[in-house]
């Protein structure tokens, strides 16, 4: 690890830093014991946030299962226990 202090760049503090914490997934699905919705679920917010050429395509394809759930999808994600 580097030393935050330089010889040629000079600091009034230390540096700044950034804790992060690895977590599965963010999602709370307290209203749902449907795994697999939960999962068509998390990997359809996942691809949300896709770049790159293919990101539309991908996030499109990880809707179909979903929209083939229809009303149980829709009853899902409006549950008062369901939150991102």
């Amino acid at each position: 690890m580097a030393s935050w202090k330089s010889s040629d760049t000079p600091f009034l503090g230390g540096p700044d830093t950034l804790d992060a914490k690895v977590v599965k997934h963010p999602f709370a699905f307290r209203g749902s014991t449907d795994k697999q919705l939960n999962g068509l679920i998390v990997e359809a917010v996942n691809r949300m946030g896709g770049t790159g050429d293919a990101a539309e395509d991908e996030y499109q394809r990880a809707l179909e299962p979903l929209r083939a759930k229809g009303e149980k999808a829709d009853a899902f994600a409006t549950h008062p226990g369901f939150s991102i």
